[in-house]
């Protein structure tokens, strides 16, 4: 998470924002979403939402079609640029880490934002993904991968949907 993101996360949610840091990569807790750590360091209370963006996606993926029961302590889930299995296969270090077939239900409400010119999805992620699965989506015209090449630091609108959960996916102000 970029550092100004942190600080507007921590003031939306105080002592709540737990994003997964280099200590659960590689570790076996990370091959399993790295989801026990992190949901230790959080408390019972509040609602948790979890923001995946690009591989995190696949993860997350990965871990509702294997049926992982510590998704259930997540109450909301937005899955950002997803990159499609045709793009990770032209890589062989996360060629075998291509999204699961989507015969599976998600745990609990997903929803997926996307742009409609992801060089990392070029089949579209509302087909590949959102179709599927049954998710609604927002895809933004012109918004690429949804990264800070494409000029996505700072995004108000993902704090909002995830301060209130209906606020609306829309492109970053400021951009083109």
């Amino acid at each position: 998470m970029h550092s100004n993101q942190e600080g507007a996360a921590d003031r939306a949610f105080p002592g709540r924002v737990q994003p997964l840091d280099s200590r659960d990569r590689g570790s076996d807790e990370a091959s399993s979403c790295g989801l026990p750590r992190c949901r230790r360091r959080l408390d019972a209370s509040g609602e948790r939402v979890v923001v995946a963006h690009s591989l995190s996606c696949v993860l997350w993926l990965h871990a509702a079609a294997r049926g992982m029961k510590q998704l259930r302590y997540a109450d909301r889930v937005l899955l950002v640029a997803p990159p499609s299995g045709s793009v990770l296969a032209r890589y062989p270090e996360v060629a075998a880490f291509a999204p699961p077939a989507p015969d599976f239900t998600l745990p609990g409400p997903t929803r997926l934002v996307a742009g409609d010119d992801d060089p990392y999805c070029p089949e579209g992620a509302g087909t590949l993904f959102a179709e599927p699965l049954g998710l609604p989506a927002d895809i933004l015209p012109g918004a690429a991968h949804l990264d800070l090449e494409a000029g996505y630091d700072s995004w108000p609108a993902v704090l909002d949907w995830c301060v209130d959960g209906i606020a609306p996916l829309t492109p970053r102000p400021g951009l083109r």
